[in-house]
C-alpha cells in the first residue's frame, strides 16, 4: 500500500512487541522503510520502536537508506519505547558492534536528504561523532528543526555540531540536551561566534544533565546582544545561574529586540536574580512571556517583587 498509495500523508508505527519472534519484527521493519523509500505522499513518519529494534546496525541502515531515497517526507520521528515484555530490556546489548558506523551513515544520509524539514530522535544511546554530524549538517538545505539527545558527544565534537548546523540557512529551531556544561558552551560557540556564519535561529530549548552555571548564562546573554540576533524563544533546563548569571542576561534583555519568550525553568535564581531580570523588562519592548518555573515556590514574593511584577505586568505575562 505504501508504494500505490496517492492519499496518505501521515504514517505512525510502533514496533515495540519483538521477544516471540525478533527476526521477523526486524525484517517486518526492512519492509515498511523500504516501500516508505519509494513513496511519494507521506510527509509525516513516527516510528515508536523497541530499544532492541533501534539500536540494531541493520535498522538505523534501513533509516539511512530511507533517507536517501525518499523526496517527499517532511517530518521524521524516532522515538525509543522500552519493551513491555517481561525481561527484553535487561538483555538488550549496551553497544551493538556497527552500530556506531551504522549512526554515522544515518547522519551522513541526513546531510543528502532534500525533503526532510522536522526530525526528532529519541535514541540517546545511539551516540554522535560530533565531527562527522557537522560535516553532514553543512550540506543539508532543507532542515528547520531538530530535537536530539547527545550525552556523550566530545566538547570539540559539540563545537562541531553547532557549526554545521550554523551553516544550514534554513535552520531555526533546536531541542537538545547534553551531557555536561563544557558541551553546551562548545555548541553556543559552534552556532554563533563565528562572524561570518553565524545561525539564523529562533527557538532553543537547551540543557544537560549537570546543572549550567552563570558561565553559560554569560555566553547565552552574548548571543542576545548580537545586533542581529534572531532568537524569538529560549527555554533553559535545569540551571545554576544565580545572580551573576542573572545579572549577565538582564543587561542583554535591556537592549535586546528580537527575544518574545524566556523560560528558565527548574531555577537556581535568586531573589537578586529575580529582581534583575524583572528590572530589566522596564527597558525591555519585545519579550512578551517570562518563566522562572520553580522559583516563585521557593521564595516568598516579597513586596520589591510584587511592585516589580505589577510594573512589567501589562506587557510580559511572568
Amino acid at each position: 500500500m505504501l508504494r500505490t498509495t496517492t492519499a496518505l500523508q501521515r504514517l505512525d508505527i510502533s514496533a515495540d512487541r519483538v521477544w516471540d519472534s525478533p527476526e521477523a519484527s526486524k525484517e517486518g521493519m526492512f519492509s515498511v522503510l523500504a516501500a516508505l523509500g519509494d513513496n511519494k505522499t507521506v510527509e509525516v513518519a513516527h516510528f515508536t520502536v523497541s530499544h532492541h529494534l533501534l539500536d540494531d546496525p541493520s535498522v538505523i541502515r534501513a533509516f539511512a537508506a530511507l533517507l536517501r531515497s525518499n523526496t517527499a517526507l517532511k517530518e521524521l520521528r524516532l522515538n525509543r519505547s522500552d519493551s513491555e515484555e517481561d525481561g527484553l530490556n535487561d538483555v538488550m546489548v549496551d553497544d551493538p558492534v556497527g552500530r556506531g558506523a551504522a549512526v554515522q551513515e544515518f547522519y551522513e544520509a541526513l546531510g543528502a536528504n532534500t525533503s526532510l524539514e522536522t526530525l526528532k530522535l529519541d535514541p540517546s544511546d545511539w551516540g554522535i561523532n560530533g565531527e562527522t554530524f557537522g560535516t553532514s549538517m553543512a550540506r543539508n538545505r532543507t532542515l528547520r528543526h531538530l530535537q536530539v539527545w547527545c550525552w556523550d558527544v566530545s566538547v570539540e565534537g559539540a563545537r562541531k555540531m553547532g557549526r554545521g548546523l550554523a551553516k544550514v540557512r534554513s535552520f531555526r529551531s533546536l531541542t537538545i540536551c547534553l551531557d555536561n556544561e563544557g558541551q553546551v558552551l562548545a555548541l553556543l560557540d559552534g552556532l554563533w561566534k563565528n562572524k561570518a556564519c553565524r545561525s539564523q535561529m529562533q527557538r532553543l530549548h537547551i540543557g544537560a544533565e549537570s546543572k549550567l552555571s552563570c558561565k553559560v548564562a554569560q555566553k547565552l546573554a552574548d548571543v542576545l546582544a548580537l545586533d542581529q540576533c534572531t532568537l524569538q524563544y529560549l527555554h533553559v533546563r535545569d540551571n545554576a545561574f544565580g545572580v551573576a548569571g542573572a545579572r549577565a542576561l538582564s543587561e542583554a534583555l535591556r537592549t535586546n529586540t528580537s527575544l518574545v519568550s524566556l523560560a528558565v525553568e527548574w531555577s537556581g535564581l535568586t531573589k537578586d536574580g529575580v529582581m534583575a531580570l524583572l528590572d530589566a523588562l522596564q527597558d525591555n519592548t519585545t519579550l512578551r512571556r517570562l518563566v522562572l518555573g520553580s522559583i516563585w515556590e521557593k521564595h516568598e514574593l516579597s513586596t520589591s517583587m510584587k511592585e516589580a511584577v505589577e510594573r512589567v505586568h501589562a506587557h510580559v505575562l511572568v
